[in-house]
Order: C-alpha cells, then structure tokens, then sequence
C-alpha cells in the first residue's frame, strides 16, 4: 500500500472562548450565591416577625397547666387573624378538658367520703372482734388480723384520695410557719419503729439536738415523711435498714428517707410521683400509686419539693425538701 498524507487545517482556535464562557459561568453562580444569601438576610426579619405571634401563642399554651386549666385561657382577640381559630380551638379544648377533670374530681370526692365510714366500721368491728377472741381459732384469729389489715390499707388509700382532691380543689390551706423538723422527725420514727421492726435508724444531726426548723405545716410534713418510710418498708423485701438524714442550711432543709431496696431507674424518677404511676419493681407489690402523688401535692402545697436519687450504698434515696426558717419567739 502507498503511503498517505493527512492533511489538518485549523479554522479557528476556541480555547479562549471555551475559558471565557467558563469564566461568566463561574461569575453568574457566584452572583447567584451572593443574591440568594442578601435575599435571605433581608427577608430573615421580616420571617422573625412574622413567626412572632406564632411563638408567642406557643408559650401561652405551654404555660397552662392543671394547676390552672379552670382559669387560664389564650386570648383570642390578642392573636393575628390568621392565628384566632387555632387559639379559640385551644380554648375550647381546655373547656372540656376542666368539664372532665372537673366530673373526675367530683366523682374521686364523692366515693371517698361514701368509703370512708363503712372502712372506719370494718376496722373498728375487726378489732373488737380481736378483742374478743379467746374461743375463735388460730385460723379465726389471722383472719379478723388480715380484715383489720385490709380495712386500714383501703381506709389510708380513701384519705389519699381525699387529699388529693382537696388540694385540686385548693381547700387544703397550709399555715406556712416554721417548724421544728428534728421534733417531727423524732415523732414520726417513734409512731413507726414497732411497725418497722428495728429496720428504722436515724442518722446522727436528725435529732432534737440539732434545732433544725423550716417552713410549712408539721401535721402535713409528717404524713409526707411517714408515707415515705411506708413505702421504703414495702418496697424493700429484704429487710435492709431504713435511715432518716438530715442536711440543713440557712435558706433550705433536705430530709433523706434512704432504703437498701432494689432502687429507681432513671426513666421511673418522675413516672412514679404521677398519679396512678407505678414502677418496673411494683409489679408483686400491692399498691395503687397515689401515695407518693400525695406527697408531691403537699410538698408543693408548703412550698416545697420531693425527689427521689441513687442511694449512697444502692437503694433509693427519697428527698423532702423545704425553706429553712428562724424558729418562733420562744421555740
């Protein structure tokens, strides 16, 4: 074969232009980036306040509570037109939500009060009967013993109830003045120690010696600490100490109920002061979950708090707090 020669001609060179273009390309993306970002600085207050009303009624919504679902409302004249149907929708669901707590509470009330004299009854009857006893038998006998026993649970749960619903319907009045807590304390262990079998201990500085007072009811303070180391006794199976701590300061005094039980998780520290709320270890154990509701009540009621933390050895460590306060002239 004969050789062949090729011939290439450039008409014209368009490197340059192909720079070019890529060039404006980069330019115009960058132009884009730049309009787009001022465009959303200036249009970044004018969305704020827009947004505005719509956060603001949020909080208004976030701050109602049961504590005041009878009285507080969302004012629907205060809010954007655009936002009034949501409010006056808001404000008629709190509407039925009180009708109900309402009926609830009235009908908690109500069954209470009707319990509460056929339980004193049982009981009473029960221990006459065991007063009595010298021809019944020993199967008799346990038998008025676990009556008598059973009447007192249902009689306690009856007054829980009353105390819950009480305190709904703000009629539990606190006096709000100081207190001796070491003297409640020492009263308390000492109508508990024989039901405690030797498993109650105070710890050195919660006696009378050490003068401590706060603020609140002491009748109320010491139905909250005996409901505690009730629930210590009943919760720890194992018979472990129950220890009474006292820690004090000038603006605060923190009362400790320690158990050697299988303790609280973390995801229970709450649940169980919720009404009817009961925890994971609960499940064996008779109970209705309204003891410890009422000690938050009264708790809050005395300006307060209760709370419950790890043990320091295991446990559950249980927590009433209250105001310090300087004794009474003459205490």
């Amino acid at each position: 074969m004969g050789a062949r020669s090729i011939h290439v001609r450039f008409l014209e060179d368009i490197t340059p232009k192909l720079a070019q273009q890529r060039l404006l390309l980069i330019l115009l993306l960058v132009a884009a980036g730049l309009a787009t970002l001022f465009t959303g600085l200036l249009l970044r207050p004018v969305l704020v306040r827009g947004l505005a009303p719509l956060h603001d009624l949020g909080l208004q919504m976030q701050a109602i509570s049961s504590d005041t679902l009878d009285s507080q409302r969302v004012l629907v004249s205060a809010q954007p037109r655009e936002l009034a149907p949501i409010a006056a929708a808001f404000n008629d669901l709190l509407d039925r939500l009180s009708a109900s707590w309402e009926r609830q509470r009235g009908f908690a009330n109500g069954v209470s009060h009707e319990l509460r004299t056929p339980i004193s009854l049982i009981r009473n009857y029960a221990g006459r009967l065991q007063r009595r006893a010298q021809g019944l038998s020993e199967q008799d006998f346990a038998q008025l013993v676990l009556i008598e026993e059973e009447a007192g649970r249902m009689g306690k749960l009856v007054a829980d109830l009353l105390a819950l619903t009480r305190i709904d319907a703000n009629r539990t009045l606190m006096p709000f003045e100081p207190f001796d807590v070491a003297r409640a304390i020492e009263r308390v262990a000492e109508r508990l120690r024989s039901r405690c079998a030797g498993r109650l201990r105070i710890c050195p500085g919660a006696t009378q010696a050490s003068r401590t007072f706060a603020l609140g009811d002491a009748d109320r303070f010491e139905q909250c600490l005996g409901n505690l180391i009730e629930n210590a006794q009943k919760y720890d199976p194992g018979g472990g100490p129950i220890q009474l701590r006292l820690d004090a300061s000038l603006d605060r005094v923190v009362v400790h109920v320690i158990d050697a039980g299988p303790g609280v998780p973390d995801n229970e520290k709450r649940l169980i002061f919720e009404r009817f709320g009961r925890g994971r270890h609960s499940g064996a154990i008779s109970g209705s979950g309204v003891g410890l509701a009422v000690v938050r009540a009264l708790m809050e009621a005395m300006g307060g708090s209760v709370s419950v933390a790890d043990g320091p050895e295991g446990g559950a460590d249980f927590q009433l707090r209250l105001k310090g306060a300087a004794p009474l002239h003459g205490a």
